[in-house]
């Protein structure tokens, strides 16, 4: 059981490649090509076609290529046939030419559930809790200013991914941006953004379980830029917590049935961007 790619320089698999390798020893879900490793066979932004195989035991698979370092941006998944070979002859078709900075070899199993949108598993409950969160935020920015959070009732989360980050690298998590405004009492506003960090994973007894590992907050420049986010990460600590509730909730639902592993696609649809969403794939069956 494996799985191959060829990166090529040019179109009609012409110039310079790059070959790629998911197997099976051990059986792996995923083959992780960073910008590291295209910078050193010197194919950084220089891909134009490619090939991908999978042997004949194979289910399926797909090779992602990524517009960015760190599997981010645009994206376009290319599937693979078991004991055959898929060409892409031109990535211009789909304007990818010479724009991957990043790839990821994806390997499909025997039973797995449909992918599911991370935005519908965790559902309205979760949005919900963030917003009533948020929306209570009040805090002291100093010298004599008070802050308050914008209705958020409309808010949307933007759910996307964060492969392998700095402070847990050896992780795949869901990476969910809640966009808000500080309102100040005599200032300017502030655009601000809550960020957290959802880790899923399957426990020994084959149970979907996950939590909010991490949070952060990103402030727009300003005089009073740390004051405020140093203000909203004491805040958040409670946000986080919030999100938990309505995280095992949601999961619960899965806890009849005992899964193998899961994995991500990034966005909605073959072509796409990573922050047009993240879908899960829970597996069965290897």
């Amino acid at each position: 059981m494996t799985i191959f790619a060829r990166l090529y320089e040019h179109a009609n698999f012409d110039g310079r490649s790059s070959f790629h390798i998911l197997s099976s020893s051990p059986l792996r879900t995923l083959k992780l090509v960073p910008k590291s490793a295209l910078d050193t066979l010197d194919m950084n932004d220089q891909t134009s076609s490619l090939t991908i195989t999978a042997t004949v035991s194979e289910k399926g698979g797909f090779i992602i290529l990524f517009q960015n370092p760190s599997y981010q941006g645009r994206y376009a998944m290319f599937p693979c046939t078991p004991g055959q070979t898929n060409e892409t002859s031109q990535l211009s078709s789909i304007d990818f030419d010479e724009r991957t900075s990043s790839a990821m070899l994806v390997r499909r199993f025997t039973n797995e559930c449909p992918p599911i949108p991370i935005s519908n598993l965790l559902g309205s409950s979760f949005k919900e809790a963030m917003q009533d969160s948020l929306g209570s935020i009040d805090v002291s920015i100093g010298s004599g200013r008070f802050g308050t959070v914008e209705d958020v009732s409309n808010l949307e989360p933007i759910y996307t991914w964060d492969i392998l980050p700095d402070f847990s690298p050896s992780r795949m998590y869901i990476y969910v941006r809640m966009p808000c405004k500080m309102v100040l009492e005599s200032w300017f506003d502030y655009d601000f953004e809550a960020r957290l960090w959802i880790y899923l994973y399957i426990d020994r007894g084959g149970i979907l379980r996950g939590y909010v590992d991490w949070y952060g907050v990103w402030v727009e420049g300003g005089i009073l830029s740390d004051n405020i986010a140093d203000a909203l990460m004491r805040s958040l600590a409670f946000t986080a917590g919030s999100a938990n509730r309505p995280i095992s909730e949601a999961l619960g639902a899965w806890e009849s049935i005992s899964f193998r592993r899961l994995y991500y696609l990034p966005g909605r649809d073959d072509i796409g961007h990573v922050n047009d969403g993240v879908r899960l794939v829970l597996v069965t069956e290897l």
